[in-house]
């Protein structure tokens, strides 16, 4: 190492080049990368959506779900299954084991079982399941709002001329258009004509698709065989529909369309309906091809839209409601302004101990190793995106550590009376070993992330990885260009007066120390016990940090039955409280009627669901936190009316975790149903719960028809004849899809809306059978009407009702009001109450529980990594333990700077004191090492010398653990909004770092002594006299 050291100290030229080929290398590599906002992963997920328009959610579940599922559960590689079936949809997320070999494999046979499914579907589906694989990339880049107070028609035009012109942007991929109503052609039936004339549904819809086919050539047999696509070929206008002869005779009394009900061009029934301040609008969700930088599509969306803006028709207004870029831009932002922070601070706080010269030099290492870090970085293919950007920030403070120990070597040695070049030379060498093992310490420390499981073991997987690119080209710039800069000028002046005061000072205080190093150490466990026993009773656990976010959405459901129009009402009424309480802190409110889905996948529609979303001023730009904000506004709906539920959900950069309380229901339907109201009314008694639902919604009142096939039979009918009746009768049935004009627009027939059937008189409808014959349906079915479920949920195959709670994390944790109910549960003994009822806790406790295990594992593994590379350094058992003892101590200081701070603990602090355990090694190291450099050959140290060694390694530790926490402070105070929740694992390490330097410099000379007596006195009892050391 030390030839490597000498060559380059001794070539200072060739130095300078290649520090400005990696400062050019760094900034190409940096403009090369892509700016993601998450890095891009597959969350595990598979979603397999089929549309069934008109079909309530338990004909889905009986058509659609279980299908589906039966053909799943032949497939491999399925973790868990859950399904949703809703009014016209239904959905099945499947969630992939994590240690499937080949998921690519796995997704294909899931693929492969939907369509099999797809075959066992009713006639009237109308297109096969969609399979999609969840990831980050399923996320909108941007979501823009098209609105104003101008028909629906010109919107969707606008809309649709919007979505053709983003869509051939670089890197912009697939559109969807929330409130994007598609034109629909009905045929809308006279059924009194209909049964007058002796006319079969099916013979009406053979006519409409044989008239459709001999209009464009086509014959109904290539139409039977090969597709269900209808086209008609010049048709602008629904006038020739109407001519469409449905039965022919001999003598010309042709019975036509015309003759039996009427043909409309219509819009589809709302499913879905977007609007913003009482105006009806569309929204279109961008996003991004798989390889597209993130800030450049956006980027041009934006532009796109500043562009066309002005060719809008009056009253039209286009609006960006959520760009997620932002994320990106503030964490570029704001590590490109901590970077300048950074460098100019660490400067400066060199420029206290060494001369301008050296603290140059030191700091200049900074941007060079962020530098290589970034050629690093893209020669391993890794973007930048909020896990990576976070890492750099992390590192910022720990970039120049390593430089700061090789020039305060090179400093002293000057001091010594060495020439500027033998000083570079044997000054870098002789803190070669402790900056190498630090740096591999450091990386062992974070090293254990990479075996995290789950999404978040993904999400987090790059930090390790951009932390070990940090270190290494942290080394390679103090151990090889930092040398060749300092083995040039004159012999440094006298140390600063202030720090010898400091030294004198602390020389005193640690002589005491190390004389009564027993009761020091019982003193520092004594304080890190009661400090820390209050911390840790102050500051609870969320699996993600809460933060000051930009935005947040409202879900909200009003009673079953309820129309479009009366939630849509009610949507605006909540968007005027809102906008009158927001005030100027507001940026905008929009809501999307017929759903409350935030995540991917879908949740299903309702006419009496909602989704408000309120996007605020940026952090730094208003008065009032979002929590603040948010506990204002829920004053205020404490007072609307008619709302079944109003639930705040936050978004931000954060995965969501499931919500705090989660309980899913299993069992036979009248007890699922009696256990979840006592699980209800349990969590409701709670002031600790906020809000308390479940996946139970009752429905519409279900229609249940009962066929008698021995009437049918002997009156000449068939099952197709009755279903097809009766479907007409009641909400259409879909023919194909049609040519007309420049769209393919989908083709229903049904009754006209005034003769549309209830209870009583789909029992008065009349079908023709095969002979001609009208037959009564009362005389071959029967029809009860019963309540019914707006959606039905299965876990793994099975009907199940979930339980959902939020609670006050001020008066309760999640842990705590989890073991709250799991005690009720036992204690009331609902398990022998219902013996065939299941209960299982999921939601955030079960991530918690998951996330808790493996970061506990990984902790084990961190110290073990550890404690074996500082075996092969100090070739001892005894030494690496005083060196880690100091970990423990650190971590209760980090936990008490989050008190302090007001942090919760998270997952992201948690891998912050994972890398904590590794920095805190560095100090430690250094000063252990400095011991056993005055101990030489020796077996020990009287407590003089040890004060001296120790005095010897204040400069570097105390400057080490300055710029550290001056590299790592400007993010804590200077990070608001979208880079807020990074901050508690920056928090953990500069509070842990600047604590832990306490421990470092008092108990480790203490526990130094105290090691050096058990050492000699074991050598003693074994008789070696104690003159050889025990190691």
């Amino acid at each position: 190492m030390k030839n490597l050291i000498q060559f380059f100290a001794s070539r200072s030229l060739l130095v300078n080049l290649l520090m400005l080929a990696a400062l050019a290398a760094g900034l190409t590599a940096v403009r090369s990368m892509n700016a993601e906002t998450m890095p891009k992963i597959d969350m595990g997920m598979v979603t397999i959506t089929t549309a069934y328009p008109g079909a309530g959610p338990e004909d889905v579940e009986l058509s659609l779900t279980d299908p589906i599922e039966d053909q799943l559960r032949g497939v491999d590689g399925i973790d868990t299954m859950q399904s949703t079936s809703t009014e016209g949809v239904s959905i099945v997320s499947v969630t992939l084991d994590p240690d499937i070999e080949d998921k690519d494999a796995a997704v294909r046979d899931l693929r492969e079982a939907a369509d099999r499914a797809s075959l066992e579907f009713p006639d009237q589906v109308p297109g096969k399941p969609e399979v999609i694989e969840i990831s980050t990339d399923e996320f909108a880049v941007i979501e823009l709002h098209l609105s104003g107070p101008v028909p629906e028609e010109t919107l969707r035009r606008e809309a649709k001329r919007l979505a053709d012109g983003l869509s051939g942007l670089e890197g912009v991929g697939r559109i969807d258009k929330v409130g994007y109503r598609e034109r629909e052609l009905k045929v809308l039936l006279d059924p009194v004509e209909v049964q007058r004339r002796g006319i079969r549904y099916d013979e009406i819809s053979a006519a409409l698709r044989g008239g459709a086919l001999r209009a464009s050539g086509g014959s109904i047999e290539s139409f039977v065989t090969e597709r269900q696509v209808l086209t008609v070929s010049g048709y602008d206008d629904t006038g020739d529909l109407l001519d469409v002869i449905v039965r022919s005779t001999d003598v010309g009394n042709d019975v036509r369309i015309r003759d039996i009900g009427d043909v409309f061009l219509d819009y589809e029934e709302w499913t879905k309906q977007a609007r913003s301040g009482g105006e009806l609008g569309i929204v279109l969700m961008v996003r991004k091809q798989g390889n597209a930088d993130t800030l450049d599509t956006a980027a041009l969306i934006r532009d796109y839209c500043d562009e066309v803006r002005p060719d809008l028709p009056p009253g039209v207004r286009l609006d960006v409601l959520n760009d997620t870029s932002r994320f990106t831009k503030d964490m570029l932002s704001t590590l490109v302004d901590n970077a300048v922070m950074g460098v100019v601070l660490v400067f400066f706080v060199l420029l206290a101990f060494f001369d301008i010269r050296l603290s140059f030099w030191v700091a200049l290492g900074l941007p060079i190793s962020v530098a290589l870090t970034f050629v690093g970085m893209n020669l391993m293919g890794l973007d930048l995106d909020l896990m990576t950007l976070m890492a750099l920030l992390l590192m910022l403070g720990m970039l120049v550590d390593d430089a700061v120990v090789a020039g305060e070597s090179v400093y002293r040695h000057r001091e010594a009376g060495l020439d500027p070049l033998r000083a570079a030379i044997d000054g870098t060498h002789a803190v070669a070993a402790p900056v190498i093992t630090s740096i591999i310490t450091t990386a062992l420390a974070f090293a254990p992330v990479l075996f995290l499981g789950g999404i978040e073991g993904k999400l987090l997987r790059a930090i390790p990885i951009v932390v070990a690119l940090t270190l290494a080209s942290s080394l390679i710039e103090s151990q090889l260009m930092l040398p060749a800069h300092l083995a040039h000028g004159r012999k440094p002046s006298k140390a600063r007066g202030w720090f010898d005061w400091v030294r004198a000072r602390y020389d005193t205080l640690v002589a005491k120390l190390v004389r009564r190093r027993y009761l020091t150490v019982l003193g520092y466990l004594l304080a890190a016990g009661v400090l820390g026993s209050l911390a840790f009773s102050r500051v609870p656990f969320n699996l993600f940090p809460t933060t000051d976010s930009d935005m947040f959405m409202i879900k909200v459901e009003l009673a079953e039955g309820a129309a479009f129009e009366r939630t849509a009402a009610k949507a605006e009424e909540l968007e005027a409280l809102i906008r009158a309480e927001t005030g100027d802190d507001l940026l905008s409110v929009s809501t999307e009627v017929g759903h409350h889905d935030y995540g991917v996948g879908g949740g299903g529609t309702h006419a009496s669901w909602a989704l408000t979303k309120v996007y605020l001023q940026p952090a730094g730009a208003r008065e009032r936190t979002s929590t603040q904000i948010i506990e204002s506004l829920e004053s205020v709906f404490a007072t609307v009316e008619d709302v079944k539920l109003l639930e705040v959900v936050k978004g931000g950069a954060s995965p969501t975790s499931g919500q705090p309380i989660e309980v899913v229901v299993s069992g036979p339907a009248s007890e699922r149903l009696r256990v979840t109201d006592i699980l209800v009314n349990k969590l409701r008694a709670n002031p600790a719960v906020t809000s308390v639902e479940t996946s139970y919604e009752p429905g519409k009142p279900v229609l249940e028809v009962r066929l008698d096939p021995v009437l049918m039979s002997a009156r000449g009918l068939t099952e197709s004849d009755v279903t097809t009746a009766i479907r007409v009768a009641i909400d259409g049935t879909h023919i194909g899809d049609i040519q007309f004009g420049s769209e393919k627009i989908p083709f229903k027939m049904a009754f006209q809306d005034r003769d549309r059937a209830s209870l009583d008189t789909l029992q008065g409808l009349v079908v023709q059978n095969g002979a001609g014959d009208s037959i009564p349906l009362s005389g071959v079915l029967s029809v009860s009407e019963r309540p019914g479920e707006s959606s039905i949920v299965h876990v793994d195959g099975e009907q199940t009702v979930t339980v959902f709670g939020d609670i006050d994390r001020a008066q309760v944790t999640v842990e705590a009001i989890n073991q709250e109910l799991q005690q009720f549960v036992r204690d009331s003994k609902l398990e022998q109450q219902f013996p065939q009822v299941r209960l299982e806790f999921g939601g955030e406790l079960e991530q918690q529980q998951a996330a808790l295990g493996e970061l506990a594992i990984a902790l084990v593994l961190c110290l073990g990594l550890i404690f074996m590379a500082l075996v092969i350094l100090f070739g001892s058992l005894t030494q690496p333990v005083l060196i880690m003892i100091v970990i423990p101590f650190g971590m209760v200081c980090s936990v008490i700077g989050l008190m302090i701070q007001g942090i919760d603990l998270s997952i992201i602090a948690m891998v912050g004191m994972l890398g904590l355990a590794g920095v805190l090694v560095n100090d430690s190291l250094v000063m252990v090492s400095g011991l056993n450099d005055a101990r030489g050959e020796r077996a020990s140290l009287t407590p003089a010398e040890i004060c001296a060694g120790a005095s010897l390694r204040l400069r570097p530790i105390l400057i080490t653990s300055v710029t550290t926490t001056a590299g790592l402070f400007p993010t804590i105070y200077g990070s608001t909004g979208s880079t807020a929740f990074i901050v508690p694992m920056i928090s953990t390490i500069a509070w842990g770092v600047l604590f832990g330097t306490v421990v470092t410099l008092g108990l480790l000379p203490a526990l130094y002594g105290i090691e050096q007596d058990i050492r000699l006195g074991f050598g003693r009892l074994v008789g070696r006299g104690g003159g050889s050391s025990a190691d």
